[in-house]
């Protein structure tokens, strides 16, 4: 049997061990408990971390799909102008603002995938592998995003180059457009040439013009082609900057150098035609100055068969009458003349400086001969009748007629009334000092000029030399015409007698006056009024 004692330890320690093994059951029981509680919060940690995965990841999964697409397209940069492709550009960068973004979701689901691995997520390596396939699909849109960048910034380079094309064959083209038309207009233009020279100074400026702006032109053009080439290779076909269509340019271009051979062959027809022009020129001047020539000294010849008087009245008619006739014998010439004048003329040729002479001036010159002539032989026909109605001797006439050459300055054949009153100084007669307001000069020029010609004819002269000499000089009044002559001095000299009288009748006073002896007198002076004493009635002064 058990000692009371030994039981009673027995029980005590029993009951101790069963406390403390309860106390340990306590203890796991709790700590399951515990074990549970944690596992439950990591089931449910587990469960959101891996429902948050799969929506951000659908969400992110749902952002990148096409873009892939979008990023690698070229249609939109290939049709768009600068405008648009500056508008895809800001675009562009928009989307790299949110594929920035999104590139920061894939590291928010890379936290939410190592966490799930950390707790031991069941299907931890399919979240890593999802994971994984977005930031591969993420890499791959940053690499086609920086290519689409540069694409964009190609393209943009390629546009702002096809507008700064198309921006410098719009100046060039104007400008080459606006020569284009000045030229065009020059080649048209019929040129103006007056001569020969003037003719082979145009095809010379053409010629001039053709190897200088001419090729420069045909530069410019080649230039304006290399722009139009260099934008076709960059795309462009159009120019919103410019009217004028490089096709415009070059139909323009061919026209105009189908221009310059019509322009040679028109200054070619221009210089064969100013060569016919000389031609006419010249055939006119050899004929006008020959005219010209026999004109001038014919008019020559008929002065000195009027002014020397050789041989009797009807001898000097007969002579004017043979000189008459030769002459009006040279009028084929002056025919001549008149054809090629009105040739020259109908090639509207006006210009001629191979000669002096016009028609004009040839005809007038013609007729002036011709008239003279006549009047010459009715001049003579009236002396002979004036000779005989009056009985004046030859020698008187011939006198009448040297008197009046004398006083005839110009040669014109009439006298001047300025020349009438010269005359009658010389005879003696008191006038005015102003020739213009002289009453008296004026009465007995309206006598020897009553048609009013404002000329003395010899025949008028004659008429009133007879009248005023024949049986009424006098000593004085011959005296008188001396001292005028004299400039109001006693004496005169030889020289102012030869100056003042025809040559035979300053010879013979010369060789009939004696020398003055007043004082004062220079050497040579003679004495007029002692010569006009004795001189008096005798009529061969």
């Amino acid at each position: 049997s058990v000692h009371p004692s030994v039981f009673s330890a027995l029980r005590l320690n029993l009951s101790a061990r069963c406390s403390r093994r309860w106390r340990e059951l306590e203890e796991a029981e709790k700590e399951h408990e515990e074990f549970l509680f944690a596992e439950l919060r990591r089931l449910q940690r587990l469960e959101h971390l891996a429902d948050k995965f799969k929506r951000k990841a659908e969400k992110t999964e749902g952002w990148t799909d096409g873009k892939d697409t979008l990023l690698q397209r070229d249609d939109d940069l290939q049709s768009a102008n600068l405008a648009d492709i500056q508008a895809l550009q800001k675009i562009h960068e928009t989307f790299e603002t949110d594929l920035k973004a999104e590139s920061n979701r894939v590291e928010t689901l890379a936290n939410i995938a190592n966490e799930l691995t950390e707790l031991n997520y069941h299907d931890a390596d399919g979240v890593n592998a999802r994971l994984q396939g977005l930031r591969d699909t993420f890499t791959a849109l940053e690499g086609f995003s920086n290519d689409r960048t540069r694409r964009i910034e190609d393209a943009i380079e390629t546009q702002q180059r096809i507008d700064q094309l198309r921006l410098e064959f719009a100046k060039r083209a104007a400008t080459f457009n606006n020569w284009m038309d000045n030229t065009f207009d020059d080649l048209q233009e019929v040129p103006v040439c007056d001569n020969i020279t003037d003719a082979e100074q145009e095809i010379a400026s053409h010629e001039e013009w053709k190897s200088g702006p001419l090729q420069n032109a045909s530069a410019q053009y080649d230039e304006l082609n290399s722009l139009v080439s260099q934008m076709a290779e960059l795309g462009s076909t159009d120019n919103p900057y410019s009217t004028q269509t490089p096709q415009d340019v070059y139909e323009k271009w061919c026209l105009l150098l189908d221009s310059v051979p019509m322009r040679d062959e028109i200054l070619e027809s221009e210089l064969q035609k100013q060569n016919s022009n000389e031609q006419l020129r010249q055939d006119f001047a050899d004929k006008a100055n020959q005219a010209g020539a026999y004109i001038d000294a014919k008019s020559a010849t008929l002065s000195d068969l009027s002014m020397q008087g050789q041989g009797s009245l009807e001898e000097q008619l007969q002579s004017l009458k043979s000189f008459q006739q030769e002459v009006l014998g040279y009028q084929p010439m002056i025919d001549e003349c008149e054809t090629s004048n009105q040739a020259a003329q109908a090639a509207l040729v006006f210009d001629n400086p191979h000669t002096k002479y016009t028609m004009e001036t040839l005809r007038a010159a013609w007729r002036q001969l011709n008239s003279n002539i006549s009047r010459s032989i009715n001049e003579m026909e009236n002396q002979i009748i004036i000779r005989d109605t009056m009985g004046l001797t030859e020698d008187q006439l011939k006198e009448f007629r040297a008197s009046f050459n004398h006083f005839d300055r110009d040669g014109s054949g009439q006298l001047e009334k300025n020349e009438f009153r010269s005359v009658l100084l010389s005879l003696g007669y008191e006038l005015g000092s102003d020739p213009a307001n002289d009453p008296k000069l004026d009465e007995l020029f309206t006598r020897v000029d009553p048609n009013d010609t404002g000329h003395v004819s010899f025949e008028s002269f004659l008429d009133f030399m007879t009248k005023e000499t024949v049986d009424e000089d006098t000593a004085d009044q011959v005296m008188n015409s001396f001292k005028i002559l004299a400039g109001d001095k006693p004496y005169i000299t030889e020289e102012q007698l030869k100056r003042e009288l025809p040559p035979e009748q300053a010879e013979y006073c010369i060789g009939r006056m004696n020398p003055y002896t007043g004082p004062d007198a220079p050497e040579g002076a003679l004495d007029y009024m002692s010569f006009s004493s004795a001189l008096f009635g005798q009529s061969e002064l």
